[in-house]
Protein backbone atom coordinates (compact mmCIF):
# COMPACT_ATOMS: atom_id res chain seq x y z
CA UNK A 1 0.00 0.00 0.00
CA UNK A 2 1.53 3.28 -0.85
CA UNK A 3 0.18 7.26 -0.02
CA UNK A 4 -0.39 7.89 -3.54
CA UNK A 5 -2.73 4.94 -3.85
CA UNK A 6 -4.61 6.29 -0.96
CA UNK A 7 -5.24 9.74 -2.07
CA UNK A 8 -6.23 8.10 -5.43
CA UNK A 9 -8.60 6.34 -3.65
CA UNK A 10 -9.86 9.18 -1.69
CA UNK A 11 -10.29 11.12 -5.21
CA UNK A 12 -12.40 8.57 -6.51
CA UNK A 13 -14.53 7.89 -3.45
CA UNK A 14 -14.67 11.99 -3.31
CA UNK A 15 -15.78 12.65 -7.00
CA UNK A 16 -17.55 9.57 -7.79
CA UNK A 17 -16.18 9.52 -11.39
CA UNK A 18 -13.05 8.76 -12.76
CA UNK A 19 -12.35 11.64 -15.33
CA UNK A 20 -12.85 13.92 -12.34
CA UNK A 21 -10.57 12.23 -9.91
CA UNK A 22 -7.54 12.18 -12.70
CA UNK A 23 -8.17 15.51 -13.35
CA UNK A 24 -7.60 16.78 -9.75
CA UNK A 25 -5.10 14.58 -9.46
CA UNK A 26 -3.13 15.47 -12.70
CA UNK A 27 -3.34 12.00 -13.66
CA UNK A 28 -4.18 10.08 -16.94
CA UNK A 29 -7.52 8.24 -16.49
CA UNK A 30 -6.22 4.85 -16.97
CA UNK A 31 -3.23 5.55 -14.61
CA UNK A 32 -6.02 6.22 -11.70
CA UNK A 33 -7.60 2.98 -12.58
CA UNK A 34 -4.67 0.92 -12.67
CA UNK A 35 -3.23 2.27 -8.80
CA UNK A 36 -7.23 1.50 -7.55
CA UNK A 37 -6.65 -1.84 -8.88
CA UNK A 38 -3.51 -2.51 -7.41
CA UNK A 39 -4.64 -1.36 -3.88
CA UNK A 40 -8.00 -3.73 -4.07
CA UNK A 41 -5.88 -6.21 -5.19
CA UNK A 42 -3.25 -5.72 -2.24
CA UNK A 43 -6.32 -5.78 0.37
CA UNK A 44 -7.77 -8.50 -1.48
CA UNK A 45 -11.41 -6.14 -1.46
CA UNK A 46 -13.68 -4.49 -4.12
CA UNK A 47 -13.62 -1.13 -3.18
CA UNK A 48 -15.27 0.72 -6.38
CA UNK A 49 -18.20 -0.43 -8.86
CA UNK A 50 -18.83 1.28 -12.09
CA UNK A 51 -22.38 2.26 -12.68
CA UNK A 52 -23.45 4.44 -15.50
CA UNK A 53 -23.48 7.69 -13.61
CA UNK A 54 -19.88 6.93 -13.29
CA UNK A 55 -18.59 4.73 -9.63
CA UNK A 56 -20.12 4.06 -6.55
CA UNK A 57 -18.47 2.47 -3.52
CA UNK A 58 -18.99 -0.79 -1.92
CA UNK A 59 -19.82 -1.64 1.35
CA UNK A 60 -16.25 -2.62 1.83
CA UNK A 61 -14.98 0.44 0.20
CA UNK A 62 -16.89 2.80 2.60
CA UNK A 63 -15.63 1.29 5.32
CA UNK A 64 -12.20 1.90 3.66
CA UNK A 65 -12.87 5.26 3.05
CA UNK A 66 -13.61 5.94 6.50
CA UNK A 67 -10.07 4.18 7.78
CA UNK A 68 -8.19 6.10 5.14
CA UNK A 69 -9.70 9.85 5.50
CA UNK A 70 -7.85 10.24 9.11
CA UNK A 71 -4.92 8.76 7.98
CA UNK A 72 -4.97 11.62 5.53
CA UNK A 73 -5.42 14.09 7.33
CA UNK A 74 -3.01 13.54 9.51
CA UNK A 75 -0.58 13.50 6.82
CA UNK A 76 -1.56 16.74 5.80
CA UNK A 77 -0.78 18.04 9.00
CA UNK A 78 2.59 16.24 9.26
CA UNK A 79 3.34 18.09 5.63
CA UNK A 80 1.85 21.51 7.30
CA UNK A 81 4.33 21.25 10.25
CA UNK A 82 7.48 20.26 8.49
CA UNK A 83 7.50 21.43 5.18
CA UNK A 84 6.75 24.94 6.12
CA UNK A 85 10.16 27.52 6.26
CA UNK A 86 11.45 27.78 9.11
CA UNK A 87 11.79 31.00 10.56
CA UNK A 88 14.29 33.44 9.17
CA UNK A 89 13.39 31.39 5.72
CA UNK A 90 12.04 33.40 2.28
CA UNK A 91 8.39 33.75 2.99
CA UNK A 92 6.26 31.91 0.55
CA UNK A 93 3.42 33.65 -1.15
CA UNK A 94 -0.24 31.47 -2.56
CA UNK A 95 -2.12 33.65 -4.84
CA UNK A 96 -5.81 33.12 -4.17
CA UNK A 97 -8.70 34.62 -7.12
CA UNK A 98 -12.15 34.84 -7.23
CA UNK A 99 -15.40 36.99 -8.39
CA UNK A 100 -17.35 39.70 -6.53
CA UNK A 101 -20.26 37.04 -5.47
CA UNK A 102 -17.47 34.52 -3.96
CA UNK A 103 -15.18 37.49 -2.40
CA UNK A 104 -18.24 38.28 0.08
CA UNK A 105 -19.75 34.99 0.50
CA UNK A 106 -18.07 31.61 0.99
CA UNK A 107 -14.31 33.04 0.56
CA UNK A 108 -14.09 35.17 3.33
CA UNK A 109 -14.59 31.64 5.95
CA UNK A 110 -12.16 29.45 3.38
CA UNK A 111 -8.89 32.51 3.55
CA UNK A 112 -9.50 31.98 7.42
CA UNK A 113 -9.14 28.66 7.88
CA UNK A 114 -5.95 28.59 5.51
CA UNK A 115 -4.38 31.10 7.20
CA UNK A 116 -4.87 29.24 10.29
CA UNK A 117 -3.39 26.38 8.90
CA UNK A 118 -0.66 28.11 7.35
CA UNK A 119 0.22 31.33 9.02
CA UNK A 120 3.81 31.19 7.41
CA UNK A 121 1.77 31.80 3.81
CA UNK A 122 1.49 35.02 2.43
CA UNK A 123 -1.47 34.91 1.17
CA UNK A 124 -2.46 37.26 -1.81
CA UNK A 125 -6.09 37.67 -2.76
CA UNK A 126 -7.89 39.26 -6.19
CA UNK A 127 -11.07 40.04 -6.47
CA UNK A 128 -12.19 40.43 -10.57
CA UNK A 129 -15.09 38.98 -12.78
CA UNK A 130 -14.79 35.57 -13.18
CA UNK A 131 -13.17 35.25 -17.32
CA UNK A 132 -10.34 37.61 -16.06
CA UNK A 133 -9.47 34.91 -13.19
CA UNK A 134 -10.10 32.31 -15.64
CA UNK A 135 -7.31 34.04 -17.95
CA UNK A 136 -4.80 34.70 -14.89
CA UNK A 137 -5.33 31.22 -13.20
CA UNK A 138 -4.29 29.93 -17.12
CA UNK A 139 -1.10 32.50 -17.28
CA UNK A 140 -0.20 31.31 -13.85
CA UNK A 141 -0.77 34.93 -12.30
CA UNK A 142 -2.88 32.68 -9.44
CA UNK A 143 -2.22 29.06 -7.66
CA UNK A 144 -6.08 28.93 -7.13
CA UNK A 145 -9.26 30.47 -7.56
CA UNK A 146 -13.29 29.99 -7.12
CA UNK A 147 -15.45 31.44 -10.03
CA UNK A 148 -18.62 31.29 -11.77
CA UNK A 149 -19.29 30.90 -15.67
CA UNK A 150 -16.36 29.24 -16.56
CA UNK A 151 -15.29 28.30 -20.09
CA UNK A 152 -13.86 25.41 -19.65
CA UNK A 153 -10.54 26.14 -20.38
CA UNK A 154 -8.04 23.17 -21.64
CA UNK A 155 -5.38 24.40 -19.33
CA UNK A 156 -7.49 24.14 -16.31
CA UNK A 157 -8.88 21.81 -14.18
CA UNK A 158 -12.52 22.13 -12.58
CA UNK A 159 -14.04 20.94 -10.22
CA UNK A 160 -17.74 22.12 -9.19
CA UNK A 161 -18.32 23.65 -5.95
CA UNK A 162 -21.57 25.03 -5.60
CA UNK A 163 -24.55 26.83 -7.14
CA UNK A 164 -26.70 29.55 -6.44
CA UNK A 165 -30.59 30.26 -6.87
CA UNK A 166 -32.01 33.86 -8.00
CA UNK A 167 -34.54 35.13 -6.29
CA UNK A 168 -36.84 38.14 -6.49
CA UNK A 169 -37.30 40.01 -3.06
CA UNK A 170 -39.28 42.77 -1.30
CA UNK A 171 -38.83 45.08 2.04
CA UNK A 172 -40.94 43.25 4.71
CA UNK A 173 -44.09 44.10 4.97
CA UNK A 174 -44.49 45.18 1.23
CA UNK A 175 -47.84 44.01 -0.40
CA UNK A 176 -45.45 41.20 -2.83
CA UNK A 177 -43.96 39.74 0.36
CA UNK A 178 -44.53 35.74 0.47
CA UNK A 179 -46.58 35.91 -2.74
CA UNK A 180 -46.23 33.38 -5.41
CA UNK A 181 -46.36 34.92 -8.85
CA UNK A 182 -45.76 33.93 -12.40
CA UNK A 183 -42.87 35.70 -14.59
CA UNK A 184 -45.83 37.53 -16.31
CA UNK A 185 -47.30 38.54 -13.51
CA UNK A 186 -43.36 40.06 -11.79
CA UNK A 187 -43.21 41.70 -15.01
CA UNK A 188 -45.86 44.06 -14.21
CA UNK A 189 -43.86 45.54 -11.59
CA UNK A 190 -41.26 47.95 -11.53
CA UNK A 191 -37.60 46.12 -11.66
CA UNK A 192 -34.51 46.83 -9.41
CA UNK A 193 -31.63 44.67 -10.95
CA UNK A 194 -27.96 44.63 -12.00
CA UNK A 195 -26.65 46.57 -15.01
CA UNK A 196 -25.12 43.23 -16.09
CA UNK A 197 -27.68 41.04 -14.61
CA UNK A 198 -27.23 37.24 -15.97
CA UNK A 199 -31.05 37.16 -14.40
CA UNK A 200 -32.49 39.10 -17.03
CA UNK A 201 -29.73 37.96 -20.06
CA UNK A 202 -31.22 34.37 -19.64
CA UNK A 203 -34.82 35.41 -18.82
CA UNK A 204 -35.49 37.79 -21.74
CA UNK A 205 -34.84 35.04 -24.85
CA UNK A 206 -38.14 33.30 -22.78
CA UNK A 207 -40.02 36.17 -23.49
CA UNK A 208 -39.90 37.97 -20.13
CA UNK A 209 -40.08 41.32 -20.68
CA UNK A 210 -39.55 43.82 -17.32
CA UNK A 211 -40.77 47.23 -16.54
CA UNK A 212 -37.18 47.89 -15.57
CA UNK A 213 -37.29 50.73 -13.11
CA UNK A 214 -33.41 51.14 -11.75
CA UNK A 215 -30.47 49.31 -12.97
CA UNK A 216 -27.65 49.56 -10.39
CA UNK A 217 -23.93 48.84 -10.40
CA UNK A 218 -23.64 46.76 -7.38
CA UNK A 219 -25.86 44.54 -5.58
CA UNK A 220 -25.53 46.83 -2.73
CA UNK A 221 -27.13 49.22 -4.82
CA UNK A 222 -29.65 47.16 -5.77
CA UNK A 223 -30.58 46.56 -2.05
CA UNK A 224 -30.72 50.41 -1.10
CA UNK A 225 -33.08 51.13 -4.32
CA UNK A 226 -35.23 48.05 -3.09
CA UNK A 227 -35.80 49.56 0.34
CA UNK A 228 -36.40 52.99 -1.02
CA UNK A 229 -38.88 51.56 -2.98
CA UNK A 230 -38.30 51.71 -6.68
CA UNK A 231 -39.27 48.51 -7.20
CA UNK A 232 -39.19 44.07 -6.52
CA UNK A 233 -34.83 43.34 -6.22
CA UNK A 234 -34.04 40.28 -8.14
CA UNK A 235 -30.54 39.60 -7.43
CA UNK A 236 -29.01 35.52 -5.95
CA UNK A 237 -29.61 34.04 -2.78
CA UNK A 238 -26.14 34.13 -1.39
CA UNK A 239 -26.27 37.84 -1.84
CA UNK A 240 -28.97 38.37 0.50
CA UNK A 241 -28.97 35.43 3.20
CA UNK A 242 -28.16 38.00 6.63
CA UNK A 243 -30.95 40.73 5.03
CA UNK A 244 -33.52 37.26 4.83
CA UNK A 245 -32.47 35.70 7.85
CA UNK A 246 -33.51 39.30 9.93
CA UNK A 247 -36.36 39.80 8.28
CA UNK A 248 -34.99 43.14 6.22
CA UNK A 249 -36.35 41.96 3.21
CA UNK A 250 -39.19 38.62 1.87
CA UNK A 251 -38.57 36.64 -1.05
CA UNK A 252 -40.88 37.07 -3.63
CA UNK A 253 -41.51 33.40 -4.75
CA UNK A 254 -41.54 33.30 -8.79
CA UNK A 255 -41.14 29.40 -9.74
CA UNK A 256 -39.90 30.27 -13.55
CA UNK A 257 -36.65 31.98 -11.54
CA UNK A 258 -35.60 28.19 -9.90
CA UNK A 259 -33.71 27.28 -12.98
CA UNK A 260 -31.47 30.31 -13.05
CA UNK A 261 -28.73 28.46 -10.96
CA UNK A 262 -25.47 29.89 -10.98
CA UNK A 263 -22.68 27.39 -10.64
CA UNK A 264 -19.22 27.91 -9.59
CA UNK A 265 -15.98 26.12 -9.79
CA UNK A 266 -12.63 25.70 -8.28
CA UNK A 267 -10.23 26.34 -10.96
CA UNK A 268 -6.47 24.98 -10.89
CA UNK A 269 -3.56 25.67 -13.43
CA UNK A 270 -3.45 21.73 -14.79
CA UNK A 271 0.53 22.44 -15.64
CA UNK A 272 1.39 23.49 -11.77
CA UNK A 273 2.27 21.37 -9.13
CA UNK A 274 0.44 20.23 -6.73
CA UNK A 275 1.77 22.36 -4.03
CA UNK A 276 1.16 21.32 0.05
CA UNK A 277 -0.68 24.86 0.27
CA UNK A 278 -3.36 24.15 -3.03
CA UNK A 279 -3.76 20.82 -1.43
CA UNK A 280 -4.93 22.64 1.46
CA UNK A 281 -6.74 24.82 0.45
CA UNK A 282 -8.92 22.72 -1.99
CA UNK A 283 -9.35 20.81 1.43
CA UNK A 284 -10.65 23.43 3.42
CA UNK A 285 -12.71 24.27 0.51
CA UNK A 286 -14.27 21.00 -0.09
CA UNK A 287 -14.74 20.83 3.63
CA UNK A 288 -16.92 24.26 4.02
CA UNK A 289 -18.86 22.61 0.72
CA UNK A 290 -19.72 19.82 3.24
CA UNK A 291 -20.64 21.77 6.16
Amino acid sequence: MKLHQLRVFDAVARRLNMTYAANDLNMSQPSVSLQLKLLEQEFGARFCERTKQGVALTPRGRIFLDAVRPVLDQIEKIELTFKNPEPGNAVKSFAVGTNHLHSVTVMPDILRDFVADYPTVELVMKTEDSAVIERCVVRSELDIALISRPTFLPECVYEPYDEHDAVAFVPAGHELAGVSLSLDELARYPLVAKEDSTCLIELRPRGFNPKLALQCGTPEAVKLAVKRGFGVGILYRARLVDEIASGEFAVVTVPELEPLKRKSFIIHNRRAPMSPEKAGFIRIMRRMRQS
